[in-house]
């Protein structure tokens, strides 16, 4: 890599933020926080940086609008972020369902939802996004389906309740466990493959199932099984491994 392209990589804005994310989580995992600081700082440098690696793609719209639309949604992500470091204490404190919901809670809840459909629509595609538009209407207007399917329905306030000011939503058991353990091999995984390492695991599993009926296919269970056997997560072994047996077996056919 020649002077100039690195100095532009090191400055380049996606660098920086991948690099104070990596920070974070480091500091994270030897010095532990509440759930409601972590989970929150972690996802909204995850939706910056999707935000920034996956810019609006609409060529029917001029492309300095593309990237204002973009920029209004980084500063709504780096807004949402700024309403749980300045709330962080009452929505510790709080108790679901007896405390108050005020209107600024309403306002950031409902932007992080927005935000993390479109961060859906970005990274998975428009299938995603119906699903999950399909269970929030569901969380409204359930009281108008017939049957077993029928409830009670949420308002407004307890549906962002629910989902975005405590750890049994969107700051649940995913957001949990992508700041707990996936970053982390996820990390692990990006240097691995930096140093060589995957290829190392490709080939020393073509050289045991190379030749074999299906060898494509036994040499990315081989190799997924090295790579899970120093990870101990499945999460993470897919998204390491994944990166170099997938598009090995889309190769081979």
């Amino acid at each position: 890599m020649s002077l100039p392209v690195l100095k532009s990589t090191l400055l380049s804005p996606v660098f920086l933020i991948g690099l104070l994310f990596t920070a974070f989580q480091v500091w994270i995992l030897f010095d532990a926080q509440q759930p409601m600081f972590q989970r929150p700082v972690h996802l909204v440098f995850a939706l910056v940086l999707l935000f920034l690696c996956r810019p609006l793609t609409a060529e029917w719209l001029p492309r300095p609008l593309r990237i204002g639309v973009d920029a209004v949604l980084i500063a709504a992500t780096l807004g949402v972020g700024a309403y749980y470091l300045i709330e962080f204490d009452r929505l510790t404190t709080r108790m679901e369902n007896v405390s108050p919901i005020l209107p600024i809670d309403i306002v950031a809840g409902v932007a992080l939802v927005l935000l993390l459909l479109e961060g859906a629509r970005r990274a998975v595609g428009w299938i995603l996004v119906w699903v999950l538009l399909v269970f929030i209407a569901y969380a409204f207007f359930g009281n108008s389906l017939p049957g077993w399917l029928s409830f009670r329905g949420f308002g407004l306030e307890t549906a962002i309740e629910i989902s975005t000011m405590t750890t049994a939503g969107v700051l649940g058991i995913t957001t949990s466990t992508s700041a707990d353990f996936v970053f982390y091999f996820i990390l692990f995984g990006a240097f691995y493959a930096a140093i060589g390492g995957g290829q190392l695991f490709i080939d020393l599993a073509i050289r045991l199932a190379g030749r074999a009926v299906g060898g494509t296919a036994k040499t990315a269970i081989i190799s997924s099984s090295l790579m899970g056997s120093i990870s101990g997560s499945a999460v993470a072994n897919v998204v390491s491994t994944g990166v170099f047996t997938i598009p090995l077996m889309k190769r081979c056919g």
